[in-house]
């Protein structure tokens, strides 16, 4: 509203100066006055509009409308204001206007927050004070309608405003009228008048509104009350009483009056000498029916206000009583001053109290503040010993955010009043049992603070301070200065020392590790509101940590940074800056000013090896910045970085404050091996880019690396619309991803030929990106990927993918489908697998073959779905757990564990990180059939089984839901020289996807039943053995194998049963590679029934046919035939040496 008086007040103003001779013409000058007052009091986040200027050089102008708006529209309209003014009076150095009226002023909202950033000149501007050019009366005021929108004030209003107001001949004379035009009823009225000749006083103001009026909502009353006050008093100045009464729902809640009095005249006093008056006031009253349910405690069934005082004639002023209670409050003083306004005497008394309970909640604004106790005293005695104290005390203060024990604050002084008033004195305060509910804000301040020092506060010139110390846990901040007043911008002089012991504390606020300590030297002058300062700064730090893996071995041992710098009105001034560590070092010295600026600054790193474990030696960095070109509009300057052997960067640029740019760079990276093993050599790069005056970049860059590795980027970028025209052709070494893959690794050449038509977004790209013949190498599948070949096409927002590869263990596989670059990446991604050989390398072969299609949002839960089924599948089990050499390597702590250790460690995925089990991206929904009806053979611990069966996977990868099991279609386990025969044996998918094996055989005698069983996790099954009733181990392994006691066993055969369960579960090498080395399928040795050694091999002639023939140490031979007609239907035939056949009709179902 400011701007819009203003505004009025040009209208007065600007006319009567040059402009009234130079422009003749009525309706131009109108013109010209309205585009500057637009001009004028516009800006980024205000625009000012006026329309209907009219009479601009006449004593009467008008505005037929005005409106203020911000970003989200107009928030200000004024109509049909018309200015009454004297122009005579603009002569005699006043502005008088006779009348000031509106139809209409309409604030339909608060406008926004000024969001105008004016940036500061680097020279300083010196503080004053803004003056007027002309004195200004205000006579007659009316507005027909003012509205108020409901978010002004939080009610919608609608008034009527007139009055008048006249000052002169010593006699004053106003009256005020303020009606609701939509509420009927609610009116403030004002009339008020006195003269210095009759020395009458009449005063008559009446405020009047109904429930929910514009008072009690905006005051927040409870209910918004009807409301009634009153302020009505006639009389001369000697005997005056003014009755005050505020009522609310028809009853009074504050009454009373303020009263002046004549001082008795005593006998043979001149009657026109100036007589004395006293003054008193005595208001009381429950108010809490208009407070909020909370603060009522504090003020209780009464709160009384009582002032008593006298003027003397001869100027002396005295304040003779002074109290202010209610149920919580206490306060009593009295004052007197001398003529000229000389302090005598001040004493004031107050506290806090509960009335009930331990604290009361205390009527301020903010967040709920409650304290247990608190007392004030203040004395001041300026007539006989010129000192003054001052004590305050709080206990308990809470608050939602924080809670305090004990507050303590005392000062106490001289004090000297013969220029003004001038305090001196030492104060000391202190905190206790400060606990806030932020724990990095508790960490970071603690529990307890103190300040103690000594201050001189004179009647004119500066506040001094000497020896002020702030001391904390682990922190102490000590200040020696002056503070000077507000016409000098309040001018500091001064110094400043810090010392933190252990940054460690701030770690909270900072949101990461810190550590160590450090000190601080600040000394200077500076003007806040001038910007000016001219100071010297010595810091020191000892051990600093910031959490940052890459900065902390930069800022590690001692450091110490010392500055020198000043900004004044000719601009800042760095006269030195210096940065010294035990790893990094830096300087720097220039002058910022609008014109003639210039800066050098250097600095150096004394080993990368610090950062980057793979490259050693120093990096230094120098610059070199000048202001040149007319009236130093233009900016040029050079950036050079040099590393180890050849390596360089250098940067030239060159700005003008139109915008206009140009930059060009030259880079080299050299013996890039460091970085990526697998490409030696170097790499550089070289480019320009500039920018015109609209915004436009241009760019053309040019890199060369390793084995012929090019890429040229060119094109442009338009910044007013956001949109690039760029190309990029060229082809690349893909082992320059190994780094960020590791321990994954790939080797190939990718060729891409790249447009970005439009905004910087994967939805504007096209072109293509292709390879053959790259090799990627993933360990933790054992596997590697050979043949790579593809292409990738881009366009129409979407990206087709063709590529195909083999595993090096054999077989291939192809990729091919769509992806769309825009959220959220639809895609339809379907995986052709070609007889892939599958392996661990320890303990599982397979091949799989079928088709899988990823489809679906890819960033918002796809799905994959197909069928895989499997080829002959082997499952060693002895390659998990049958030798020393599958024991898990326990955890090992490195100690002092050197920087390239660790990153290897960290390539080859030996390091927790903490970020594991779930991922970063969506869950995938599963729908995967997997096929293996037969050919799964198990072996190990003396284990030989064939299994099939079918899986289903459901659910989603974050939960998998595995149906179905891989079961046992014939199988024995070999113990004790002895083959028993498989009852069981199922292979099923746990919730992770890892195999789980059980497999057992059962002997039922008449002592019970025993098992032998093979069950756990397929990288760790356990063995073991057990019987029902239970029974010791090796009781049950006698009853599993030879169907009696251990008690009915030979010597021989229970010493044979124990070694056998001492090596159960060791290698079966020998059977392996007789397996291998016949192309059979099992093999195995073991007795015959008479106790001869014998061999036994078996093999599938088809898919449903398998055959087995044994041969022991007499010569007999025995040859067995099984033909599967289904999984419950078996055929079986046998012949021997001796001629003997045999056939067999087999039938079996699992319940």
């Amino acid at each position: 509203m400011k701007r819009v008086f203003a505004i009025l007040l040009v209208l007065g103003t600007a006319v009567a100066g040059p402009m009234r001779a130079q422009v003749s013409d009525e309706d131009e000058a109108g013109g010209l006055l309205v585009r500057f007052l637009e001009g004028t009091f516009s800006d980024e986040s205000r625009q000012i509009e006026v329309s209907g200027l009219e009479g601009a050089f006449s004593s009467q102008a008008s505005i037929k409308k005005l409106t203020v708006s911000d970003a989200d529209g107009v928030w200000l309209t004024i109509s049909g204001a018309v200015l009454d003014w004297n122009r005579l009076d603009l002569v005699r150095g006043k502005f008088t206007v006779n009348a000031l009226t509106a139809e209409e002023i309409v604030i339909a909202r608060k406008p926004l927050p000024s969001t105008a950033v004016d940036l500061p000149n680097p020279e300083a501007q010196p503080f004053a004070l803004p003056e007027l050019p002309v004195a200004v009366e205000l006579g007659e005021i009316g507005v027909k309608r003012f509205e108020l929108g409901e978010p002004v004030l939080g009610l919608a209003a609608e008034l009527r405003m007139s009055g008048a107001l006249s000052l002169a001949d010593g006699a004053l004379e106003t009256e005020l009228s303020v009606t609701r035009l939509d509420r009927p009823g609610d009116a403030l009225d004002l009339m008020a008048q006195f003269s210095n000749t009759t020395r009458q006083i009449a005063l008559d103001l009446k405020l009047i509104e109904d429930a929910g009026g514009l008072i009690s909502t905006v005051l927040k009353m409870p209910d918004r009350p009807p409301l009634l006050f009153t302020a009505k008093g006639d009389g001369p100045i000697s005997d005056f009483t003014a009755d005050i009464a505020l009522v609310s729902d028809d009853a009074e809640r504050i009454g009373g009056a303020v009263r002046l009095r004549g001082l008795e005249v005593p006998e043979g006093t001149d009657p026109t000498a100036p007589q004395g008056t006293r003054f008193s006031a005595d208001l009381a009253g429950d108010i809490t029916p208009m407070l909020p349910p909370e603060y009522r405690a504090f003020f209780g069934a009464e709160t009384r206000l009582a002032l008593n005082g006298v003027n003397h004639p001869d100027g002396r002023m005295e304040i003779e009583q002074l109290d202010l209670s209610s149920d919580a409050l206490l306060l009593n003083g009295k004052m007197a001053m001398a003529a000229g306004g000389k302090l005598e005497t001040a004493l004031l008394h107050g506290r806090i109290a509960p009335p009930s309970g331990e604290t009361v909640l205390l009527p301020i604004s903010g967040p709920q503040t409650r304290i247990g106790a608190a007392q004030i005293t203040l004395r001041m005695d300026g007539s006989e010993t010129q000192d003054w104290d001052l004590t305050l005390s709080t206990d308990r203060l809470s608050r939602p955010d924080l809670t305090l024990r004990r507050a303590d604050l005392s000062a106490s002084g001289t004090m000297d009043q013969s220029a003004g008033l001038a305090l001196d004195g030492d104060i000391t305060a202190g905190l206790r049992g400060l606990e806030f509910t932020d724990t990095a804000l508790a960490q970071a301040v603690g529990k307890d603070v103190t300040l103690d020092g000594h201050f001189t506060l004179p009647g004119t010139g500066a506040l001094a301070f000497q020896g002020i110390e702030l001391t904390g846990t682990d922190y102490t901040a000590t200040l020696d200065g002056s503070l000077d007043g507000l016409q000098s911008g309040f001018e500091m002089e001064g110094r400043l020392r810090l010392e933190a012991a252990d940054l460690g504390r701030f770690s909270g606020l900072a949101g990461r590790d810190l550590g160590g300590a450090v000190s601080a030297d600040l000394s200077g002058t500076g003007a806040p509101l001038a910007g000016s300062f001219d100071i010297t700064l010595a810091m020191q730090a000892q051990d600093l940590s910031a959490g940052i893996e890459q900065l902390d071995p930069l800022i590690a041992g001692t450091s110490t940074l010392a500055l020198e710098a000043a900004r004044g009105t000719d601009g800042l001034n760095i006269r030195s800056f210096t940065l010294d560590g035990t790893a990094l070092s830096a300087q720097a010295k220039g002058v910022l000013k609008s014109t003639g600026s210039s800066l050098r600054f250097s600095a150096a790193l004394d080993d990368l090896k610090r950062i980057t474990p793979e490259v050693s030696g120093p990096l230094t960095l120098t610059g070199d910045l000048d202001q040149t070109g007319p009236a130093g509009r233009e900016w040029t300057g050079k950036i050079t970085l040099k590393g180890p052997d050849k390596s360089y960067a250098d940067l030239s640029s060159t700005f003008d404050p139109d915008g206009q740019a140009d930059l060009t760079f030259d880079a080299l990276l050299d013996r890039i091996q460091r970085f990526v093993p697998d490409l030696p050599g170097q790499l550089a790069a070289k480019g320009k880019a500039s920018r015109d005056t609209a915004g436009l970049w241009t760019l053309a860059a040019d890199a060369t690396g390793p084995a012929g590795v090019t890429t040229r980027i060119a094109g442009g970028f338009d910044e007013t619309a956001g949109t690039a025209d760029l190309t990029a052709r060229g082809d690349l070494r893909l082992e320059a991803a190994n780094p960020f893959m590791a321990p994954n690794s790939i080797a190939g050449r990718a060729e891409f030929d790249l447009a970005l038509n439009g905004p910087p977004a994967l939805s504007s790209l096209s072109g293509t990106v292709s390879t053959s013949g790259t090799r990627m190498a993933i360990p933790a599948a054992a596997q590697t990927i050979e043949n790579i070949s593809g292409r990738v096409t881009l366009g129409n927002s979407s990206a087709a993918l063709a590529i195909t590869g083999a595993l090096g263990a054999g077989g291939g596989f192809r990729v091919s489908g769509p992806v769309a670059l825009i959220p959220p990446y639809d895609g339809r991604i379907a995986v052709d697998l070609q007889n892939l050989i599958l392996t661990d390398n320890k303990s599982v072969t397979s091949s799989a073959s079928g088709q899988l299609l990823l489809s679906g949002p890819l960033t918002a839960g796809p799905t994959l779905s197909g069928r895989v089924v499997f080829g002959e599948t082997e499952l060693n089990l002895n390659a998990v757990s049958g030798s020393a050499a599958a024991a898990p390597i326990p955890q090992i702590a490195h100690v002092n564990e050197p920087a390239a250790v660790r990153a290897t460690r960290a390539r080859a995925g030996l390091i927790e990180t903490g970020n594991g089990g779930g991922g970063g991206g969506p869950a995938i929904g599963l729908d995967l059939t997997l096929v293996a009806l037969n050919r799964v053979f198990a072996r190990g611990f003396g284990l030989q089984a064939e299994l099939g069966g079918t899986l289903y996977l459901r659910g989603t990868t974050a939960a998998v839901e595995p149906v179905g099991q891989i079961e046992l279609i014939r199988g024995t386990i070999d113990i004790i020289g002895r083959r028993l025969k498989l009852t069981k044996g199922v292979v099923t998918m746990q919730g992770d996807l890892s195999p789980y094996v059980d497999f057992s055989s059962s002997t039922t005698t008449e002592d019970g039943k025993a098992t032998i069983e093979i069950a756990g996790p397929m990288d760790g099954p356990k063995v073991s053995v057990y019987a029902e009733p239970e029974r010791p181990a090796e009781e049950a392994l006698a009853m599993v194998v030879f169907g009696s006691r251990v008690a009915d066993l030979s010597p021989f055969v229970i010493a044979k049963m124990a070694a056998s369960l001492a090596t159960l579960g060791r290698s079966g090498g020998a059977k392996d590679k007789l397996r291998k080395a016949t192309g059979v399928d099992t093999v195995d040795f073991g007795t015959d029934d008479s106790g001869a050694a014998q061999v036994g091999a078996g093999t599938y002639l088809s898919d449903n046919i398998y055959t087995d023939f044994n041969i022991n140490t007499q010569g007999e031979t025995e040859l067995n035939l099984n033909l599967d007609l289904s999984k419950s239907l078996t055929v079986k035939g046998s012949v021997d040496n001796s001629g003997s056949t045999g056939i067999g009709l087999f039938y079996e179902r699992d319940y």
